[in-house]
This record gives structure tokens, sequence and C-alpha cells, in this order.
């Protein structure tokens, strides 16, 4: 019986001179999660000078097109209003 009890003593030795082994795996493991959970994931990455050229390109041209639509559509509102009071004159008449 004496030796039933020398090895589950050996066996708790092991495992508590091992405690800290363990211990400090763990302690790894939990620091490595927390740290790949708490990295911020940039929204958009900034632009290079090509695409921020390319955009002033784009918004330039877009401009350009959009001025004189937006003229004719003011123009023709005006010209719209100005029938419709000639129209109402007639029938007023």
């Amino acid at each position: 019986m004496d030796l039933g009890k020398a090895s589950n003593l050996s066996m708790e030795g092991g495992i508590v001179k091992r405690l800290p082994t363990y211990s400090a795996v763990v302690l790894l493991f939990f620091c490595i999660g927390l740290s790949a959970c708490s990295k911020e994931e940039e929204g958009e990455p900034e632009k290079g000078k090509i695409e921020q050229m390319t955009d002033e390109a784009a918004d330039a041209i877009v401009k350009r097109i959009r001025t004189p639509l937006d003229k004719a559509r003011s123009t023709k509102e005006a010209e719209d209003e100005r029938l419709k009071a000639f129209d109402e004159e007639l029938k007023d008449q």
C-alpha cells in the first residue's frame, strides 16, 4: 500500500510542478486572444495620389456636365411658369 501512496504523491508533485507552466500557457493564449479582438479595423484605407487625382478629375467632369443641365432645367421651369401666367391671362379675357 505504500507504493500506491507514493505514486499518488509523485503525480500530485508533478502537477504542482507543472501548474506555473500551465498557468503561463493559459495566460499567453488569453493575452493573444484579447489582443486579436481589440484591433481596430479601418473602414476605408487612405487613397493614393493616383486615386485622388482620378477622383478630382471625375468630380470636375461631373460638374462640367451637370452645370449646363441644371441651367437648362431652371430655364425650363421659368419658361413653364411664364407660359402658365400667359394662359391664365388668356382665360381671364
